[in-house]
């Protein structure tokens, strides 16, 4: 099974989508250069970017749950959650 590793705040998540839905604020957008005709795509800069991690607290205000590992995960699953299961569950 992979997972993501986010290199910012060093909390793992199992798939993705959750470490996509962790990550807020806008990119870094392209300055472009003016030209004569006024159609010139020449990237000259960019805006700083706004990225960031979001905080524990407001993970848990998105509906993100950690499991018993401390990955974040976008919701808690029955499956893996499901009372006195002890083992880990493998998907092949």
């Amino acid at each position: 099974m992979s997972t993501c590793l986010c290199p910012a705040c060093q909390q793992t998540f199992p798939c993705l989508s959750a470490f996509d839905m962790h990550r807020v604020g806008s990119f870094g957008e392209p300055i472009y250069a003016q030209s004569a005709t006024g159609k010139s795509r020449r990237v000259v800069g960019h805006i700083t970017s706004l990225r960031r991690c979001l905080t524990e607290p407001e993970m848990l205000a998105k509906g993100m749950v950690s499991n018993d590992k401390g990955w974040w995960m976008t919701r808690p699953s029955a499956l893996h959650w499901a009372q006195g299961r002890e083992e880990e569950v493998v998907v092949s």
